[in-house]
């Protein structure tokens, strides 16, 4: 049983260094952009309810990311959702005061 726990916390431990790397690599990009082209990158998360779902505190973090590169990043980074729990969970964040939504129908 330890050895479970133990081979979960260092996949944890892993992807989140991975994703650590992708934000890292990504935000270098972005300041690339921004200093030769003056356009700020755009990192776009379709389907988020799944990761509301699945993992909410990892929904968390992004929204924090997102106010954090909001107030003095690179880029900007737009959650898709529909009218589900991912649209609520991103309301009650503190990180939610840089947000706003738009809505669309897509028929």
């Amino acid at each position: 049983m330890a050895e479970c726990v133990l081979a979960q916390a260092r996949s944890f431990v892993g992807e989140a260094t991975r994703l650590n790397t992708l934000f890292a690599d990504f935000e270098q990009f972005a300041t690339r952009l921004l200093a030769e082209h003056g356009h700020r990158a755009v990192l776009v998360f379709d389907n988020i309810d799944v990761i509301a779902k699945e993992d909410p505190k990892l929904l968390y973090t992004l929204q924090s990311l997102a106010k954090e590169a909001a107030d003095n990043g690179p880029y900007k980074m737009v959650f898709v959702c529909s009218d589900g729990p991912a649209l609520a969970q991103m309301m009650a964040g503190s990180a939610w005061s840089r947000g706003h939504y738009d809505f669309e129908c897509d028929i």
